[in-house]
């Protein structure tokens, strides 16, 4: 998303009207939005491949600032924060930025009124406002935590999520809720279980795939849905899927943790199996995630193979290696910049690895950080194919924002265990 300094025809207009008469032109144009919704696309003359978005906020009190966050818009830093705040028009209590867009993209993002413009701000997110105006919304309300809606836009040309759409015609698998406790976990962690219709005990075993950040799959990605309509459309045979819900220790369990990587592998799959009817093939398992779930599933690929064949790795945080600390002697999480020469951290853990039964369905996004997210996921996935490991790699037209992970896990499931691995 670029900034752009010309005006549009709209706001070109709704500045002349004010200044007529702004009373009556504010609420007209208030009028306008809430029939509308925010934002506005208006076509470019002569530009099929962009168009101009312009972002609305109507301020309910005084303020001095309105701050946007969008992964479109450059990493916000000292130099570019003019970038990230909107415009106001003259004394008014309406705000707004026009930003030029590619037409075949989603994108999220986040208003923050009266922000304290300071670059890193630990406070900034109690001062979200979600956009009253945009009818489309992420909600997050996960339990123990504060409900979050997070605006999103579709570009004309950005396509459709249609494996996420709920069809009433065809079977449908049902959920089972679990309490799982292990040597690890110090409280009971929640479990969701997928049983595919027309389960059957007494059948062949089931292949699997397992999920982190089990909530968000189920509620945000629609993965219920995913299933069900992969299976009836005969792209997947029926599978069984395990949801780990994620806790305040997620940074913890998903960054490379072999506690946790243990557990999953030698407490909660062989409890599983005593309830479900599970393959003991790794070529029928599957191992997934997305963000830290991602660097999580290929690390868990990388140790225990003997259990999962398949990774499944949705934008994941190649950003990431272990250090020491002096004082308490664990791994913590850093985020460093490395030199583009060199290997990311699991690329090394990749190379000293012995060649491994592994296939790999890798993701990113097109909007997300080209130094921390796309080139070590490039990194990750070149070093991959130089030990002739399978590697099946795409880019999406989002970012690192949930809105195209749903419609990437049929992708990634169809790869990896698809109808057509039993043909060939």
């Amino acid at each position: 998303m670029i900034k752009n300094n010309l005006e549009t025809e709209l706001i070109k207009k709704l500045k002349f009207n004010i200044q007529i008469d702004e009373k009556k032109a504010l609420n007209e144009f208030l009028e306008f939005l809430k029939e509308k919704g925010n934002p506005i696309i208006e076509p470019i003359i002569d530009e099929i491949d962009y168009s101009l978005v312009t972002i609305f906020h109507f301020a309910e009190q005084q303020i001095n600032n309105v701050l946007i966050i969008s992964q479109i818009l450059p990493a916000l830093t000292d130099e570019n924060i003019e970038e990230h705040l909107l415009k106001r028009i003259r004394d008014t209590n309406l705000w707004y930025g026009t930003y030029k867009v590619r037409n075949d993209i989603k994108f999220s993002y986040n208003l923050f009124p009266n922000d304290s413009l300071l670059i890193r701000c630990k406070e900034r997110c109690k001062n979200m406002r979600a956009d009253k105006f945009n009818k489309n919304k992420l909600t997050f309300n996960r339990p123990g935590s504060f409900k979050v809606e997070i605006p999103y836009v579709k570009m004309p040309n950005s396509g459709e999520n249609l494996w996420l759409e709920e069809r009433i015609d065809i079977p449908k698998g049902t959920i089972t809720k679990y309490e799982f406790e292990s040597s690890y976990f110090i409280e009971p962690r929640g479990i969701n279980v997928y049983k595919p219709s027309g389960y059957n005990k007494d059948s062949s075993p089931y292949g699997f795939i397992t999920l982190t950040d089990g909530y968000d799959y189920i509620n945000v990605l629609k993965a219920e849905q995913v299933l069900n309509n992969l299976i009836a459309d005969k792209k997947i045979l029926p599978i069984v899927a395990i949801f780990i819900d994620s806790t305040d220790k997620r940074s913890e369990d998903l960054s490379c943790n072999d506690l946790f990587c243990n557990s999953v592998v030698n407490e909660m799959i062989p409890w599983l199996r005593e309830k479900y009817n599970l393959s003991k093939d790794p070529q029928k398992a599957v191992i997934g995630g997305l963000s830290l779930g991602g660097l999580t599933a290929t690390y868990m690929g990388l140790k225990h193979s003997e259990v999962f064949g398949n990774v499944l790795c949705q934008s994941g945080s190649f950003w990431y290696k272990p250090i020491k600390s002096d004082k308490k002697k664990e791994c913590k999480v850093e985020l460093e910049k490395r030199s583009s020469e060199l290997d990311c951290w699991m690329s090394e853990q990749i190379k000293l690895s012995p060649k491994l039964p592994l296939k790999f369905y890798m993701n990113i996004g097109v909007l997300e950080n080209k130094k921390t997210m796309i080139n070590n996921s490039l990194n990750v996935k070149n070093t991959l194919e130089s030990l002739d490991y399978h590697v099946d790699f795409e880019f999406f037209k989002s970012g690192h924002d949930y809105l195209s992970w749903g419609q990437m896990l049929a992708t990634g499931l169809i790869t990896l265990i698809g109808y057509q691995d039993d043909t060939e």
